[in-house]
């Protein structure tokens, strides 16, 4: 890993992670699982001296970011139909059962997928494309999830090939359709397949857990993510190199670049991705431990199809879908960084003295200021003077504390019957 992205590193200005970094706190109390979440390649690019100016150049769809993510292939004719079988998404619709592609068209937008465990707890996340003859998945845990496919193939015609160290994943921010800014990354160096993030639609088979949000934009519309494969090549490190940074000494914006009508000009860094996504309140893989189940982080809406068949973790899904109020609840923190206090991955949030939920995500927004991605709760109040690391901090609420969705019903099953049976005598 630490030469995948070494061609950046020599960028004037850039930062980059160090073998065994991650996104924790030093004094952090969490397990290993969580751990393993925040973990970064070493070599990646974090920021290029310029985080605020990164961001913005995000923000107006200028800058593109290469992304901690790996590439796994799954061919063979089953490979729909199979991958459908083990995670939280539908897959096989896009296969045919001789194992050709269902359209001629290569759909624009990626699946979001989950693994889960029988108890319905998160292992792995994944964004799948059909190539034609192969789905790609893209992952911030590529070995683990590879090893994981792998104990399930059994006698399933199915080829399973980590693309890690051929392939890059580039990230960037859309605000217009898709379909012409696909025209446009199609002319890159090493260009294999690009598309939207479903987040933060409701796909179809999905849910809400954001309350009165259906009724209201969700601040994720404001810009979409993209996330687009290239093979790692010498033009396509060329290319890169060629883009400005914001830096002092850094390339000059290029008018034309190598690819021609290209949107971007700049390289942005992981922590001002990151950053963009947190205002966007979408979760991670980093937002994940040991306890986690799909509902408490709002994945229902991009990441769990209700109608398909059974998976690992189904039942569970279906319980909490029911029965609503999922043990913990994703918030978005504002906090007063006046005291300039670092506040990190980690880090519990306080009310009262007493510690009731953690901070997922951490960073500083080149306009809101120090916000956080955290988890609370499902009890803490929505209104609260909360507290992290010392500094005030008021929460927003992403999902709701009674935990219900748009596809729970109205009345949770069977809260009638425990009301009825203490009236009926003893015979």
């Amino acid at each position: 890993m630490s030469e995948r992205f070494a061609p950046l590193a020599q960028q004037p200005g850039a930062v980059v992670a160090e073998a065994g970094d991650n996104l924790l706190g030093e004094d952090a109390k969490v397990d290993e699982k969580t751990i393993r979440h925040h973990e970064l390649p070493a070599g990646l690019p974090l920021h290029y001296g310029d985080l605020y100016g990164e961001q913005e150049r995000l923000a107006k769809g200028e800058a593109v970011t290469v992304l901690p993510h790996g590439v796994i292939s799954v061919s063979g004719p089953q490979r729909g139909e199979w991958l459908t079988k083990l995670c939280t998404q539908k897959f096989d619709d896009l296969v045919r059962p001789d194992g050709t592609a269902t359209s001629s068209q290569i759909d624009k937008y990626w699946r979001h997928a989950l693994w889960l465990d029988p108890k319905g707890h998160i292992s792995f996340m994944a964004w799948g494309m059909e190539m034609g003859d192969q789905i790609l998945l893209v992952t911030q845990n590529p070995e683990g999830l590879r090893e994981h496919l792998e104990r399930f193939k059994l006698r399933t015609d199915v080829t399973i090939t980590d693309l890690s160290d051929e392939m890059l994943v580039l990230g960037d921010l859309v605000v217009r359709e898709i379909t012409p800014d696909l025209g446009q990354v199609k002319d890159l160096p090493g260009y294999v397949v690009s598309g939207r993030d479903p987040w933060p639609d409701v796909v179809e088979g999905g849910t809400a857990y954001t309350g009165a949000l259906p009724d209201i934009a969700h601040p994720g519309e404001r810009q979409k993510r993209r996330f687009t494969v290239v093979r790692s090549q010498p033009e396509t490190w060329q290319w890169l190199r060629s883009l400005g940074s914001g830096f002092p000494g850094s390339a000059t914006p290029p008018e034309d670049d190598l690819a021609g009508a290209l949107p971007w000009r700049y390289l942005a860094g992981f922590l001002a991705w990151e950053a963009m996504r947190v205002i966007a309140w979408k979760p991670s893989v980093v937002e994940v431990d040991e306890r986690s189940i799909p509902h408490e982080l709002d994945l229902l809406r991009t990441a769990v199809h209700l109608r398909k068949g059974c998976y690992s973790g189904q039942e569970t899904v279906a319980r909490v879908v029911n029965l609503g109020r999922p043990p913990r609840r994703l918030v978005l923190l504002h906090i007063d960084g006046s005291e300039g206090t670092q506040v990190s991955a980690g880090t519990p949030i306080m009310l009262e003295g007493k510690v009731c939920g953690i901070v997922t995500t951490s960073a500083s927004h080149y306009e809101a200021g120090p916000i956080a991605l955290g988890l609370l709760k499902r009890a803490a109040p929505e209104h609260a003077d909360y507290r992290v690391a010392g500094q005030a901090a008021a929460a927003t609420t992403i999902v709701t504390p009674e935990g219900r969705s748009l596809a729970s019903p109205q009345q949770r099953p069977g809260i009638g019957l425990n009301r009825t049976a203490r009236h009926y005598p003893i015979l």
